[in-house]
């Protein structure tokens, strides 16, 4: 037993509630428990505030022997009037309900609708086919599978995508990324995102003015991506590769991203192109294009 608790039962002991409240409020404020709301009600100054404290108790420890002891002591048990009064009013309240349930009609019992299940089978496959169909395109577009975005390119009239460059796969001819007519053309923006599939290249136009300083950020979000860096180009105004004049640079480890800082040497329309192979540069996609005089 603590100081303070032998404290506080030596002041009960001696009929002194005042310095057992006195030490009983800080303790029941840091840390109150079973025991400490047993005290309190011992030290309590009426019985409406012992019932209280020794509930306190038991909601702490249900099973707290004194605290159920005192409570029982306290309360005791109804008088005879009381309790047959309750019983009166059960049994009241127990007629009035069977009343109650004479006076309703009865319910009409409906009949139950056969289950189609033709329609609940045809139900769920389609739901089946939807669930894999959402879950196609979601891997198609972290690039894991390839295929469920072109297949709706081309079913919407969109270009079939290139895997022979004069009977060569695109894999296999590195320059492929100038060769494939882009099947997008768009403004380059600081912040872009696209996706991307395997046989396609995607074009950004900017304009510049010669000696005019730019950074271009690809990253491509596959599990897979690498060698990213082969299939984006800088295309200069006049249709050339200035891609090895523009300094290399990456943020991320690994070739699933690339940085190229380049000068201009002409005014004009330059063009960054992203190609997509297949186990390379295909899904998701970041690409930025910003000019040194804007950071």
């Amino acid at each position: 037993m603590s100081a303070d608790v032998q404290a506080i039962q030596t002041a009960l002991n001696a009929n002194d509630k005042k310095t057992a409240q006195s030490l009983l409020i800080p303790l029941l404020k840091l840390q109150p428990t079973a025991d400490l709301w047993v005290l309190a009600a011992k030290a309590a100054n009426t019985q409406e505030q012992a019932i209280d404290f020794l509930r306190r108790a038991l909601a702490l420890d249900a099973y707290h022997n004194e605290a159920n002891r005192l409570l029982l002591k306290i309360e005791g048990v109804k008088p005879l009037a009381e309790q047959q009064q309750e019983q009166q009013s059960r049994q009241t309240f127990a007629s009035q309900q069977a009343k109650l349930g004479k006076e309703l009609p009865a319910l009409k019992q409906t009949r139950r609708k056969p289950v189609n299940w033709g329609r609940r089978l045809l139900t769920l496959l389609l739901f089946m086919v939807f669930s894999a169909s959402c879950t196609a395109i979601t891997l198609n577009l972290v690039g894991v599978i390839t295929g469920p975005v072109t297949a709706i390119t081309v079913i919407t009239g969109g270009p079939q995508p290139v895997t022979l460059l004069d009977g060569v796969p695109i894999g296999q001819i590195d320059d492929a990324v100038l060769r494939i007519e882009p099947s997008q053309v768009k403004a380059a923006l600081q912040r872009d995102t696209n996706v991307l599939d395997p046989g396609y290249v995607h074009a950004y136009t900017f304009n510049a003015r010669d000696g005019e300083t730019y950074a271009i950020y690809v990253q491509f979000l596959s599990v897979t991506a690498n060698r990213v860096s082969r299939n984006v180009a800088l295309v200069s105004p006049n249709g050339g590769n200035r891609t090895a004049n523009c300094q290399r640079d990456q943020i991320l480890q690994g070739d699933n991203n690339i940085v190229l800082t380049c000068t201009v040497s002409a005014t004009g329309e330059w063009t960054v192109r992203v190609l997509g192979r297949e186990n390379e540069s295909v899904g998701v996609y970041f690409i930025g294009v910003d000019k040194f005089s804007d950071f």
